[in-house]
């Protein structure tokens, strides 16, 4: 089994808006203290992030073309993720 890591070198200089991140606690491939690493990287940095955890959803939860698909969870993270991007995207959008 391969558990990646996330290259957190490039948080500080790269990242410019809030991150957002759906994990499923039964995630099999990124393991819970991947989360906790990203998450302590992040407030070192003073980055922004929302996460959202899904209780017995595993990796690519919203794959409904897989196994792993997890009705819940996915049901539940698109809505958070279009309020997300609206809230994100239309920061700095001119009116009229």
């Amino acid at each position: 089994r391969i558990q990646p890591r996330v290259n957190l070198r490039i948080v500080e200089p790269v990242l410019y808006s809030t991150l957002l991140i759906h994990y499923g606690t039964a995630d099999a491939i990124t393991p819970m203290s991947e989360i906790e690493r990203i998450k302590k990287t992040l407030e070192r940095h003073q980055k922004p992030y929302e996460l959202y955890l899904y209780e017995n959803a595993d990796h690519a939860f919203v794959n409904d073309m897989h196994q792993r698909y997890h009705k819940e969870a996915a049901e539940a993270s698109w809505p958070r993720t279009v309020e997300f991007l609206r809230r994100h995207l239309s920061q700095g959008k001119k009116e009229g």
